[in-house]
């Protein structure tokens, strides 16, 4: 298939969305991403798939062509606080398998906030990846509010499809309704599965370590499909 297709093999083929699995093997979350960047240089069009979208796709035409895919992580990048605790300059995560640290930048007008979750979307928050120290730095997220102090079933919220608000009765069988897994403090990912009631985690990775420890399969697309091929695309 050539260095273009690289990590792309199996893709769909002339699919109107655009939509492709990327890493199948599966990596960790700043060594994907850092390729679908570096990537991006070549196709600007390039992204990494968002938790709402993955969800949105799911349940749509698309469907089969990222099925194989799931769990995976999403483009969606979410911070959060202990309950009570509120918003300094920043917050930050090291993982303590790959020792990457992952420090968001918080906004002044969030600085305060508490029961709250900073959340952005690929590619529209800014990053910086200082790769000799394992470092990378967020900004330009958007505020969430009311984030669920507790794990449970919640609505997400209507941009970003994070778990927001109240607790749902699981007997209430709707498609909208996600699953929230947290444990204290986070800044990483979103993971996408495919577990009953479109679960979404947050807080995910030490969950994702009992299948692979700390990789997961990514999706990406193209904004504009229909003017440039994933093969533009060197992984």
């Amino acid at each position: 298939m050539g260095k273009t297709a690289q990590g792309l093999k199996d893709r769909p083929q002339n699919n109107e969305a655009g939509l492709a699995i990327f890493r199948r093997s599966g990596a960790i979350f700043e060594e994907g991403i850092i390729r679908v960047e570096r990537a991006r240089l070549k196709c600007p069009n390039l992204m990494l798939v968002s938790s709402k979208e993955i969800r949105d796709e799911l349940a749509g035409e698309h469907a089969r062509a990222i099925i194989n895919g799931i769990p995976c992580y999403s483009g969606t990048i979410c911070g959060f606080l202990k309950p009570g605790k509120k918003f300094g300059r920043i917050l930050e995560h090291t993982n303590p398998v790959t020792g990457w640290k992952r420090i968001i930048h918080v906004p002044v007008d969030y600085r305060g906030e508490k029961n709250c979750a900073l959340v952005g979307d690929h590619p529209n928050y800014s990053m910086h990846v200082d790769l000799k120290n394992k470092v990378m730095e967020i900004g330009g997220l958007e505020l969430v509010e009311r984030f669920p102090p507790v794990e449970g079933f919640y609505f997400g919220d209507p941009k970003h499809d994070i778990p927001q608000g109240e607790k749902v009765n699981v007997e209430y069988r709707n498609k909208q309704i996600r699953w929230l897994y947290r444990e204290g403090a986070w800044v990483g990912p979103v993971l996408v599965t495919r577990l009953p009631l479109a679960v979404v985690l947050v807080d995910c990775e030490a969950w994702l370590n009992e299948i692979s420890p700390f990789t997961a399969r990514m999706i990406v697309k193209l904004n504009q499909p229909n003017t440039l091929s994933l093969e533009a695309a060197s992984f």
